[in-house]
């Protein structure tokens, strides 16, 4: 790839991202609320595998909300 883009293929590049943050909003948009929390949950899981442990350890607050919105899912919803 050159060091320069020219205008036009600057254009051309931020066009394809574009398209690129349209779709993946579709998709989002598309998941359940199921879908999501276990998307969250893979993420949280990999924690170690970032790097991220040392910068989440004081985080038991939200760890904690977690949990209750994990065993509000798991459990049938009366209406």
């Amino acid at each position: 790839m050159p060091a320069s883009l020219s205008p036009s293929e600057a254009l051309a590049f931020r066009r394809r991202w574009a398209l690129v943050a349209e779709r993946a909003r579709e998709e989002q948009a598309a998941s359940s609320l199921e879908e999501r929390f276990d998307e969250l949950e893979r993420l949280m899981l990999s924690v170690d595998d970032f790097g991220w442990a040392d910068a989440l350890a004081d985080d038991a607050v939200v760890r904690s909300r977690w949990s209750k919105l994990r065993e509000k899912l798991q459990r049938p919803i009366s209406l």
